[in-house]
């Protein structure tokens, strides 16, 4: 039977997901399958044998429970419990569609947040490895009803119906995800719904254990919603669905539904007419996107195909539709049993587009590779041999090694892929999905590179350093004064260098606030608090908030300090600030004790001696926990800052810049001013200050497995890490992360800088706020100590 089993075969995957979705979803006491159901499911000979044994050995079965049983069984030795000729889909379709919207079987809303809110709501923080049955119920009746896809068939509020996409997204009864109460453990503790005492699920326990598994049919059997063509790929799409729900907000959800209403794609205004009538379809797509709710919003994006979903989703990326910043990496958020394939890839976003990657995998240099490879097949291997033909190589495989090895990334694809039209588009058709348009410019053809590079799973490029702005109008600024350089010299074309001068200390006055920002927050925050999201995390309104908070406080302010909570500061009041901050440092470390992290909030594997693992964050501020002398020293540069500044009367000379007057400085004075600010800014950079993004450009291994990860920021700085790390169960930010490196912080006991990510506010950052809730008792801390 198992040779004969057509896995591609339509019919059989789409009665395979039926069977799932009867089998894996949560039912009520005492539930029975519609007779109608019976009617659809036409047994095979097997299948009949098992019917007529529950039938004759679970009481008070009726014929449509006895057929789900064992039409959820699926397989008996190496036979079909069902005719497949004769089964009718699509009146069993009809009828389990019917139960679904009408919630008299349930799955669980698995996406967002809704679901462990609610758990947390009724049971509190302490996970639980299941729930019984009618606590399942209580759960399930407080978020929506779930949406779930095998092959083109998906499940949820609008019933059950076909797709024209084929996609892996299995129901599932794993309900909530809580975190584990040891405030040091990552595991996240998921919580099995129980489904009610049913006699289907009598009559499906009687035929389990007496069922000898054929190996080779049940790995058939796999294949029909695990297809090989698309399991084994590096790049497997089946995570989409979990972006669209856990790395979108419901906002840009509906923005990105809007995109598809207006084109009709994939004929998705006629499915809304079929399933939510023709007088809501005819109304504007914005219309439609507000008034469906969540799920069936969900729904109706899985009616399209993952091409067209993903191409959308770039093009208001791309427009600012959907705001992606700088930085950030769009990466679903607990995505329970996410299906990713053999290699477990992952659906990510960012302001390059939407790829699939692996988790765990460095697959991009093999990848470009194989982009290569499969674009020079054939025929064409000569025009590669002839392409590379000053490449080291005794053909044009061995060259192409050689050529990877030693190519920057954005020059192999400039030389082989982009200098021809064909080859160009042959290389969108093998990236699948995106938007994708030849380049008529320069600057479309680097983003086009970028873009290609981040979906073969290379990272995004490093961004500037916060200080390149000013760094830029001072050199500017100080060219136009070549051609005065007496000290007293009156300074030729003056309202140029008034203009950028200001432009100079416009920049200034914006780097002054964000460092301010980002010190106060680094060292007088605490690293690692009770949300987990909030740990080794950089975040603008967080520490707003923060710097608000310290120079408003009056304690050791000099008088006449004047600071704005509302950020309109003077650079004066600016400069001033940084001796502020270096005071409130101080006064911290007088009240040291006041600062002591409760014990209970310390994680478990630091309360063991012996552990070969550090956690250095004692207390709640960050700047009691680093060594004496790098303490001691930031502080000096803090101050060290303020006095180069002032020392170069920037002030002064920024006012006499800005302002008309008789008093326009001297091309001398605005050196000098340039100068120092040069000076200062190099100080911060020294020590570490500046909110500066360094990201993993290489490693190197030697032979006791020691790694040292090479990390640069936008200017070339870099700064060696090494790994492993006596910090690795702290949970700072994966090396291969963005994030900013305070190099002059180095903690105590340890010697290593301080490290935290930088996370730029989005709606979707907003969305995930507060979401991972902390236990607070002491108590229930206490119980899960390991004997």
């Amino acid at each position: 039977m198992s040779a004969d089993l057509d896995v591609k075969d339509p019919r059989l995957q789409r009665l395979n997901a039926l069977r799932l979705m009867i089998r894996d979803c949560v039912l009520e006491d005492g539930y029975r399958f519609p007779a109608r159901f019976a009617e659809a499911v036409v047994l095979s000979e097997t299948g009949r044998e098992w019917f007529d044994h529950v039938m004759a050995t679970v009481p008070d079965l009726s014929p449509g429970d006895a057929k789900a049983a064992v039409f959820a069984e699926f397989v008996v030795g190496r036979d079909l419990t069902f005719s497949l000729a004769e089964t009718d889909f699509e009146l069993a379709r009809q009828v389990i569609g019917e139960e679904v919207r009408n919630r008299r079987i349930h799955y669980p809303w698995v996406f967002g947040r809704a679901l462990d809110d609610a758990y947390i709501r009724f049971y509190g923080n302490t996970p639980q490895s299941y729930l019984g049955h009618s606590e399942s119920l209580e759960l399930l009746r407080t978020v929506p009803q779930g949406v779930f896809q095998v092959a083109d068939v998906t499940v949820g509020p609008l019933g059950m119906l076909l797709v024209p996409e084929y996609r892996s997204l299995p129901p599932t009864t794993c309900g909530p995800a809580i975190e584990c109460l040891d405030p040091g453990c990552v595991t996240v503790h998921h919580s099995r719904l129980m489904t009610g005492d049913t006699p289907s699920g009598d009559a499906y326990r009687e035929i389990i254990p007496q069922v000898a598994v054929d190996m080779a049919l049940a790995r058939r059997v796999m294949d029909l919603y695990l297809p090989d063509d698309e399991h084994l790929r590096t790049d497997n799409r089946w995570g989409l669905p979990w972006l669209l729900t856990n790395g979108l907000s419901e906002a840009e959800r509906r923005t990105l539904l809007v995109s598809l209403l207006g084109d009709n794609t994939d004929g998705v205004r006629e499915f809304v007419g079929r399933h939510l009538g023709r007088e809501l379809a005819d109304q504007p797509a914005t219309r439609i996107a507000e008034t469906v709710d969540g799920p069936v919003l969900f729904q109706l994006l899985l009616t399209v195909t993952d091409g067209s979903l993903v191409l959308k989703l770039e093009e208001a990326i791309a427009d600012g539709r959907i705001h992606v910043a700088r930085t950030e990496t769009r990466r679903p958020i607990r995505s329970k049993h996410e299906n990713g394939g053999y290699f477990g890839s992952e659906c990510q976003a960012s302001r390059l587009g939407v790829r699939f990657v692996p988790r765990n995998v460095e697959v991009a240099p093999v990848a470009l590779k194989h982009l290569i490879t499969s674009l020079y097949a054939g025929d064409a291997r000569e025009d590669l041999d002839w392409r590379l033909r000053t490449v080291p190589g005794n053909d044009a495989m061995t060259r192409l090694d050689g050529y990877l090895r030693t190519t920057p990334p954005r020059e192999v694809i400039a030389r082989l892929i982009l200098d021809d039209r064909a080859l160009l588009l042959a290389a969108f058709r093998e990236l699948r999905y995106g938007m994708f348009r030849l380049p008529r410019t320069p600057d479309e053809e680097s983003e086009l590179i970028d873009r290609m590079l981040w979906k073969l799973g290379y990272p995004q490029d490093t961004p500037d350093s916060p200080d390149t702005a000013v760094r830029q109008f001072g050199a500017q600024l100080t060219g136009l004064l070549l051609t005065s350089t007496g000290p007293s010299s009156p300074v030729d074309r003056a309202e140029d260098v008034r203009s950028v001068g200001i432009n100079l200390f416009t920049a200034l006055e914006r780097l002054l606030t964000s460092t301010l920002r980002f010190v106060c927050w680094a060292l007088l925050s605490d690293p690692y608090p009770d949300e987990r999201n909030r740990r080794f995390v950089f975040r603008r309104s967080w520490a707003d908030r923060s710097l608000a908070e310290t120079m408003s406080d009056p304690a050791g302010v000099p008088v006449g300090f004047d600071y704005d909570p509302a950020g309109r500061n003077s650079l004066g009041v600016l400069i001033q600030a940084f001796r502020v901050l270096a005071t409130k440092c101080e006064q911290v470390l007088e009240r040291e004790g006041d600062f002591v992290r409760d014990e209970a909030r310390v994680p478990f594997f630091a309360a063991r001696a012996s552990s070969v693992y550090t956690f250095p964050f004692l207390h709640t501020r960050l700047v009691l926990d680093l060594s004496h002398d790098s303490r001691q020293s930031l502080l000096a540069a803090l101050r060290n800052f303020a006095s180069a500044l002032e020392t170069g009367r920037v002030v002064e000379v920024r006012n006499s810049l800005v302002h008309d007057g008789d008093d326009f400085p001297t091309a001398a004075r605005i050196r000098d001013a340039c100068a120092m600010v040069g000076k200062g800014l190099d100080i911060l950079v020294e020590h570490g200050l500046l909110p500066t993004i360094y990201t993993c450009v290489g490693q190197s291994v030697d032979t006791y497995r020691r790694k040292v990860m090479l990390m640069t920021d936008g200017a070339g700085h870099t700064v060696q890490l090494g790994s492993p790390s006596e910090l690795d169960q702290c949970e700072l930010p994966p090396y291969e992360r963005p994030q900013i490196i305070l190099t002059g912080a180095r903690l105590a006991l340890t010697g290593e800088p301080m490290r935290m990510r930088y996370e730029e506010e989005t709606e979707f950052t907003r969305m995930w706020d507060d979401y991972l809730a902390r236990a607070s008792r002491a108590g229930d801390i206490q119980d899960l100590h390991p004997e």
